[in-house]
């Protein structure tokens, strides 16, 4: 970790791709949309969302391509879409339950994530970690979307700890820009990697959580 030995006092998360593996779930109900509205996802747009707000994502979304229904139509049946496909199956990066438990005990924890307040309660109640958060950030609570580093800003803010004293969990390049754009150190989760996004801008990484726990936090 090139941040130095300072002492981490706070933790964040964020969730998709990171806590749960869903980045390629929204990429498919977004492709699965498409076709129904006769459209084809150019291969080049492949992980629009990806680290983003939905907001963000429609907002790529609708510049690029002619959806020929309104816009609100548009974002309800893919948001329904996603919704339904996280209910059948939520897929948990392996390891994360047991190190959110563990680091609880020691450090104050945030979560600060693209996905609506609806999405992130529902991923954590299913795996049964939401109390252990102290905040929870999702698309509705801060104003620009990962790159911009507002919602971490607003996490740190929250925990009363400063950047260098933070340590956050995240997955996609827009996270991680936004992550070190808010002074962070920052460690790549690289699971769930499936537009073979960039983790080097990361201080350092890890495949998946088994094994991350308050002594793996203290040796970085």
């Amino acid at each position: 970790m090139s941040a130095g030995n300072t002492e981490i006092q706070g933790v964040i998360f964020d969730l998709d791709g990171t806590i749960v593996d869903t980045e390629g779930t929204a990429q498919s109900v977004i492709e699965e949309a498409l076709l129904a509205w006769g459209l084809k996802l150019d291969v080049s747009h492949r992980g629009l969302v990806s680290g983003r707000t939905w907001a963000a994502g429609f907002d790529i979304l609708f510049e690029r391509y002619a959806v020929p229904v309104p816009r609100a139509e548009a974002e309800h049946e893919i948001l329904a879409r996603y919704r339904a496909a996280t209910s059948r199956e939520l897929l948990v990066i392996p390891g994360v339950v047991k190190a959110i438990r563990a680091l609880a005990g020691t450090y104050p924890l945030a979560l600060v994530s693209g996905s609506h307040r609806r999405e992130i309660l529902f991923a954590l109640d299913r795996l049964k970690v939401r109390d252990l958060f102290t905040h929870i950030f999702g698309a509705e609570d801060y104003p620009r979307s990962k790159p911009a580093p507002d919602g971490f800003l607003k996490a740190i803010e929250a925990l009363k700890v400063s950047p260098s004293q933070c340590l956050v969990f995240e997955d996609s390049a827009a996270g991680i820009a936004g992550a070190r754009a808010a002074g962070l150190q920052v460690v790549a989760v690289t699971h769930a990697n499936p537009f073979g996004e960039s983790h080097s801008a990361a201080h350092s990484s890890i495949a998946n959580f088994e094994g991350v726990d308050v002594e793996w936090v203290r040796r970085l």
